[in-house]
């Protein structure tokens, strides 16, 4: 339901000047995020049975809450809906890439 509300308020519009910033949000939450884990997993030598839950978590897209939590505190909720929607694309992509490399 929460996706269903974020895509309705999702202006293309809006979303061009946060691009770029949304941009790298996405790629610090899909991509660095889950390679600081996996990093620290194997360095401490943790087996993949053991961190594989806590990789799909690093991996995830952006919570939708992210949203909610922008438009009640008087953030930027149509920065949060550019980085939740961006996030929720590309992670069907990333997802594969950190549980095969892990």
């Amino acid at each position: 339901m929460a996706l269903l509300i974020i895509g309705a308020s999702l202006s293309f519009q809006n979303l061009k000047p946060r691009l770029i910033n949304a941009g790298i949000a996405t790629f610090i939450k899909l991509m660095l995020t889950p390679a600081i884990g996996l990093f620290l997993f194997k360095l401490f030598s943790i087996l993949p049975e053991d961190y594989l839950p806590a990789m799909i978590v690093l991996a995830s897209p952006t919570a939708t809450l992210t949203y909610i939590m922008a438009k009640e505190i008087g953030g930027d909720p149509d920065f949060a809906v550019a980085v939740i929607s961006i996030c929720t694309l590309i992670s069907s992509a990333t997802y594969g890439f950190w549980l095969t490399l892990g």
